[in-house]
């Protein structure tokens, strides 16, 4: 179990690519000269996309869901197929290491997980980004 760093690779289960993981703000604890990611480093600035969204579950619109739907699969996107990914996170890293601050938040770990509230895909971190991995 490891610190993860920018340019850690990230995943989603319903993307196309790996994106690489952007850390915000100047930190000043570094491990072998990047940047120690924190749980805060989730927001677009941070997770830029994963090429195509192939999720059946895309939300397309902030409003509650249409009058009939009763189930996830009746919110699938509109005449199937892939559409670009533009990941929409709410929630911080989780699985971060309780006991380590890095700019007052907890570090972020290579188990570090989170979701993308349009497509419903569980995003997690394919390396932590430090060398040799």
């Amino acid at each position: 179990m490891g610190y993860v760093v920018e340019g850690a690779l990230v995943s989603c289960e319903f993307g196309c690519m790996l994106c690489e993981l952007k850390t915000l703000g100047h930190r000043h604890i570094t491990e072998a000269g990047s940047n120690v990611a924190n749980e805060t480093d989730y927001t677009k600035e941070c997770i830029k996309g994963f090429g195509q969204c192939r999720s059946g579950f895309r939300i397309n619109s902030p409003d509650s869901p249409p009058q009939g739907v009763t189930s996830l699969q009746h919110l699938g996107g509109e005449g199937g197929g892939a559409k670009e990914c533009q990941p929409e996170i709410r929630l911080p890293w989780q699985n971060s290491k309780e006991d380590v601050k890095i700019g007052l938040y907890r570090a972020l770990m290579e188990e570090g997980w989170t979701i993308c509230t349009k497509g419903f895909g569980i995003i997690t971190l394919a390396n932590s980004g430090q060398k040799g991995q």
